[in-house]
């Protein structure tokens, strides 16, 4: 095994890391998009001229009830699949919160993609920061709320006038860059009610059939007029739900984002709300 260097990937890697993003997660589309935005940065491993293990930071900002904390979200967490279990993947995590942590970051968010990496990340220092409710939806011909497309701009007004206390925020750039990953599955940011007197946003894409990805509401009894209001304007009759528990009680709700602190210790909410995430 050669020398091990750990840097921020430059513009002439970034071939390098679509092809390791490719081999971990296939679509070569959500490659370009992501790692290619200047709003991300790939940090990563490398032996020689070979890329061993990566991650993507996003800059985002947690809401808690002490404060605004800067925070990252690390996306797209991969490692050369014949090189897993040498420790590159707890090497990179461990460099990463150090170089974040020296830059002022407060927390590193992310959301793993299976049970198996859930445990690798709680024994890293993770803890759970989130909890989502899954469920389906049928228009079955009741009232609905006008519902129409929006800008990134508009949506993020929106969608800090209706989200809970304690959440992860986007920047302008950051909301603005969700609104192109959405897009790239068919989907967008959406106003309920009329622009002068809103009642709610959501965000929709259409990976595998139409999904809403977050609804936030000024009452959660418009739920069910909000979603008709919603497939009526996508031509739906059905969408799947990946929503605020509270928007769910009929389901069980299960883990979600994870976090962990960087330098002072804090606490979230049980209610911490992380909806809107690249997954």
């Amino acid at each position: 095994m050669g020398e091990i260097r750990f840097c921020k990937l430059e513009k002439e890697a970034l071939p390098a890391a679509l092809r390791l993003f490719e081999r971990a997660f296939g679509a070569p589309e959500e490659g370009r998009l992501s790692l290619g935005d200047p709003l991300a940065r790939v940090l990563g491993l490398w032996e020689g001229e070979t890329l061993l293990s990566m991650l993507t930071v996003f800059p985002a900002e947690l809401k808690l009830k002490g404060g605004r904390l800067p925070a990252a979200y690390l996306y797209a967490v991969a490692t050369r699949p014949e090189r897993e279990g040498e420790g590159l993947c707890t090497e990179l995590l461990e460099r990463t919160h150090a170089r974040l942590a020296g830059e002022g970051c407060r927390a590193a968010v992310l959301l793993p993609s299976s049970e198996k990496n859930r445990r690798f990340y709680a024994g890293r220092g993770y803890r759970p920061l989130s909890s989502m409710a899954f469920g389906r939806f049928r228009d079955e011909g009741g009232e609905a709320l006008p519902a129409a497309p929006c800008t990134a701009a508009e949506y993020r007004t929106l969608r800090e006038r209706f989200l809970p206390e304690e959440c992860l925020l986007w920047g302008e750039a950051g909301l603005s860059f969700m609104g192109r990953w959405l897009s790239l599955y068919g989907g967008g940011f959406w106003r309920l009610g009329t622009k002068e007197h809103p009642l709610g946003a959501a965000a929709l894409n259409r990976e595998g059939g139409l999904r809403v990805r977050e609804l936030l509401l000024k009452d959660p009894a418009l739920r069910e007029k909000a979603l008709c209001g919603l497939l009526r304007a996508s031509g739906e009759e059905s969408c799947s739900l990946s929503l605020g528990p509270w928007l769910l009680p009929e389901e069980l709700p299960v883990s979600y984002a994870m976090w962990l602190p960087l330098g002072e210790e804090r606490t979230a909410g049980e209610g911490f709300y992380t909806n809107l995430l690249m997954d």
